[in-house]
């Protein structure tokens, strides 16, 4: 008999940051905790006719069960400085960030990466303060977080990681080449992480360690292809 109290399960993560006070100002939370304030505010439903106002209502996009899921799931991870993007007419691009943070900002080579599509779009690697380890295997999705920005021309690209193998929370993006100027305010959610199970995330934030950080060196080329070959062997 299957019962309708099954709890379900826990994916337990050990979070740990690498500054303490980006630890104290901008830790990571839980998806549904950072529901955007303009959704919030849309009325429930709207009256369309007031002949008959008691049968004409239609219910508004705050009834779209898709962005209401997407918030029941995961974790974000929030930007950790202020990040200003100018862009010109002749494809320049200039970021301005925290000193201190400017050295974790790599561009890519757009040939290597986009081939064909260089001429219109960039892109470009945020070094995150934050690494994950946990003993339990389970792929997450890492995607953006489209409807807290809303800004079209910066979208963090998708993958698919599994904190059993991988550490890293490093932000890869996209810049469309037109000419626009953003800021974009510490603490604003910048990337999703979505368990693709049915199973709960529990976020155990620590400040790193000098032995905790020498967990996250890798030993291999390709540190996830050689761990995940050496633990399946177990």
């Amino acid at each position: 008999m299957i019962s309708l109290f099954n709890k379900k399960p826990k994916i337990h993560l050990d979070c740990f940051c690498t500054e303490e006070t980006l630890f104290e100002l901008f830790p990571l939370k839980y998806a549904k905790d950072v529901i955007p304030s303009w959704f919030k505010k849309i009325p429930s439903s709207k009256q369309i006719d007031e002949t008959f106002p008691s049968l004409n209502f239609k219910t508004s996009f705050k009834h779209c069960n898709g962005i209401i899921d997407l918030y029941k799931e995961g974790f974000v991870i929030p930007l950790w400085t202020d990040f200003l993007i100018d862009t010109t007419n002749d494809g320049e691009i200039y970021f301005d960030m925290k000193a201190s943070l400017e050295k974790g900002l790599t561009h890519w080579d757009p040939d290597n990466v986009w081939k064909a599509n260089s001429d219109y779009y960039t892109m470009h690697k945020l070094e995150s303060p934050w690494w994950i380890k946990s003993k339990q295997s389970c792929k997450m999705l890492f995607t953006n977080t489209f409807w807290n920005t809303r800004f079209p021309q910066l979208q963090a690209v998708n993958g698919v990681i599994d904190y059993k193998y991988a550490r890293s929370t490093n932000i890869n993006f996209t810049l469309r080449k037109e000419p626009f100027r953003v800021l974009i305010e510490a603490g604003t959610p910048l990337v999703h992480i979505v368990p693709l199970t049915d199973a709960k995330v529990v976020l155990h934030q620590h400040i790193a360690t000098e032995k905790d950080s020498l967990m996250y060196v890798p030993f291999f080329k390709n540190p996830i292809a050689k761990l995940k070959k050496l633990k399946n062997k177990r």
